[in-house]
């Protein structure tokens, strides 16, 4: 089962964060960004911006929103 945490529109972009089991995932217009944890620090990650960390993943799907600049 799928909960909703967290839904945004940015910058004409679809966010939302969403719990299934014990794993958070985040999507970008539906799209799974592939994401890592820290164990030590709790940061997030993606492979796209590997130079930076994040605390929350909607953080970092607006962090990607930018980069990429769509």
């Amino acid at each position: 089962m799928t909960n909703i945490k967290y839904e945004e529109r940015y910058r004409g972009r679809n966010i939302q964060v969403a719990v299934k089991g014990a794993l958070e995932e985040v999507s970008l217009d539906g799209e799974a960004i592939p994401h890592e944890r820290d164990a030590d620090t709790g940061a997030y990650r993606c492979s796209s911006l590997p130079y930076r960390t994040f605390g929350t993943l909607d953080e970092l799907a607006k962090a990607l929103v930018d980069e990429r600049g769509d």
